[in-house]
């Protein structure tokens, strides 16, 4: 029996034991083995009483229930066994074992293993996929990245970029909003993924983000952050005129 943590949540246990419980009963004169493992995303939905996968529950008799379990740790795992399993398993490659700078290569390859399944299973893959990215990744990123992998028209940026420029427009103008929506849109948007992907890029191209005012250049820089290019890639081409 498998549960899923995504949070701290001791209730869990007790339900986990109740359905063991349970299912023991019903087949306990075919000799069936139950053993019930709890599959944790991420540090934070595993207390330190759970680490060893027994807890102890009291009962009205002043005894305690012993409840035995296995213990999955998801950001343990290489991502690369999570991908490499079953189609049903690979979208929780995300939670694996990885190193930010491959994110954009575990989405492509997600794309090339869900490329034979069926447009709506297909569109359920990904949902999935982008909901357990939400568990560790910064919302904004997970939308660049899905649009991105996904070669979706109109990405998330520049949808952000045009409804900024809109309410911007009110003021300064519809076309002028636009242009400047885009432009702060752009330059957010590609702080936040070099800090994601490349924590260790140097300060100077914070400035040269804030010094780029063409919403081109801004969105070619965005697909070359995410499709693993490194800092001196967008450094080059933020200093090119």
């Amino acid at each position: 029996m498998l549960e899923f943590q995504s949070q701290l949540n001791r209730q869990l246990l007790k339900t986990a034991n109740f359905r063991e419980l349970q299912v023991r009963k019903k087949f306990e004169d075919d000799e069936i083995e139950v053993t019930t493992a709890i599959i944790y995303s991420h540090p934070s939905a595993l207390p330190s009483d759970q680490e060893e996968g027994v807890v102890y529950f009291p009962r009205r008799n002043g005894k305690k229930n012993k409840f035995e379990f296995d213990v999955i740790k998801l950001w343990e795992i290489p991502y690369q066994e999570l991908l490499n399993g079953g189609i049903a398993i690979a979208p929780l490659a995300v939670l694996g074992k990885i190193q930010d700078v491959e994110i954009p290569s575990l989405m492509r390859k997600l794309e090339e293993k869900f490329a034979g399944e069926s447009v709506e299973r297909k569109d359920k893959l990904w949902g999935s996929t982008s909901l357990l990215m939400g568990l560790k990744y910064d919302a904004d990123l997970v939308a660049l990245l899905m649009e991105e992998v996904r070669n979706v028209e109109n990405s998330s940026v520049w949808q952000k970029a045009v409804k900024q420029g809109l309410d911007r427009g009110e003021e300064i103008g519809i076309e002028k909003g636009i242009e400047q929506g885009a432009i702060a849109s752009g330059q957010k948007h590609l702080r936040l993924i070099l800090d994601k992907l490349y924590p260790n890029h140097p300060d100077s191209i914070n400035s040269l983000i804030e010094g780029t005012t063409n919403p081109d250049k801004l969105d070619q820089a965005i697909n070359e952050a995410i499709s693993g290019s490194g800092w001196e890639k967008i450094q080059e081409l933020l200093t090119q005129e």
